[in-house]
């Protein structure tokens, strides 16, 4: 893999957890801008070195399977995610910034292996999910503080 090649990916990387995490940080969010970008270009970089690690050393280490990485990315970020969950008295909060770091892991995997219309459509997607989801709750917020007022 060329130098060129790696800077794209992790540049790629670098857009879509920017994109997701200044969404999160607009909205004053758990898991932001640093977090987002970091878990992305942090799974890129993984991928990167698992596939060139593959094919380097695939007649070495015949077992290799760049899989694994994959699923050890998931793992990983799937425990970061669980830290931003709080639960409380009044209920459960954080569910959406551990969902949105881990899209970003995922992200990062798939533009580190060079899927790249599968992150940045993935991403578009994210986004419009999280700004949808907003305004909804908004709209419902809003909604029940109307009900509450007439009661």
């Amino acid at each position: 893999m060329s130098y060129q090649d790696i800077a794209l990916r992790i540049f790629l990387a670098l857009l879509t957890g920017l994109l997701i995490g200044f969404e999160r940080e607009r909205c004053k969010r758990a898991a932001g801008l640093k977090t987002h970008i970091l878990t992305s270009i942090g799974s890129a970089v993984f991928a990167i070195a698992g596939l060139n690690f593959f094919y380097e050393y695939y007649q070495t280490y015949a077992g290799i399977n760049p899989l694994y990485i994959i699923t050890a990315v998931a793992t990983g970020i799937g425990f970061i995610g669980a830290g931003s969950v709080i639960r409380s008295e009044q209920g459960v909060s954080g569910l959406s910034a551990a969902a949105s770091i881990w899209i970003m892991g995922a992200t990062g995997l798939a533009i580190g292996f060079g899927y790249y219309f599968l992150a940045i459509f993935s991403v578009l997607i994210t986004y419009l999910v999280l700004i949808i989801s907003e305004v909804v709750q908004k709209w419902r917020d809003n909604k029940c503080a109307v009900k509450k007022a007439r009661q």
